[in-house]
């Protein structure tokens, strides 16, 4: 017995019914296709010190407009070698850009004249470099960037310099 709200309705017919399902999962696919190309989760996966105070990441690699104070994807150079392989992801926060006055005093880091962090003596060891190898007074050219972690042992600018905005993979937005 079909109640009151089957019985004005009319089924539609099987073909047309698979044609509308196959169009459904083709756009589906379409869709998650788009967005997977162009997110990507990020999990921090350091052991010990972390360099920012978050553990997952969304990654969107479509949008590279990240802005002062905000985080950033980017693959390093052999900058990073030994402690991590060449075009190891980083993520870290965007310090300085483009016209910014970056300078490393002693073991004081300064943009724009405003202190933003330190140079970390277990760094330095690791390198095997003292404060003075890391000296510098510059102000960023196009296409450069000062990033830095949170923590102040992060492996980041401080040691090895502005990276390249060709060096980005995308605007990081911190889940938790």
């Amino acid at each position: 017995m079909q109640n009151k709200e089957q019985k004005g309705k009319k089924r539609k017919p099987t073909p047309v019914f698979l044609g509308q399902m196959v169009l459904v999962a083709l756009l589906m696919w379409g869709v998650g296709s788009y967005i997977g190309s162009r997110v990507s989760l990020g999990i921090d996966g350091q052991k010990g010190g972390k360099c920012l105070p978050y553990n997952y990441y969304l990654i969107d690699k479509g949008d590279h407009s990240v802005p002062t104070g905000g985080y950033l994807a980017f693959l390093l150079d052999k900058r990073a070698e030994p402690w991590f392989p060449e075009h190891a992801m980083f993520v870290k926060q965007l310090v300085a850009a483009e016209g910014d006055h970056v300078q490393v005093q002693g073991r004081e880091v300064l943009v724009n004249g405003f202190p933003v962090g330190q140079l970390d003596p277990k760094v330095m060891g690791k390198t095997g470099q003292d404060e003075r190898t890391y000296a510098r007074d510059q102000v960023l050219q196009p296409g450069e960037l000062w990033v830095m972690g949170t923590a102040p042992d992060s492996f980041d600018s401080r040691y090895w310099g502005p990276i390249n905005s060709n060096m980005l993979v995308g605007q990081v937005h911190p889940i938790y």
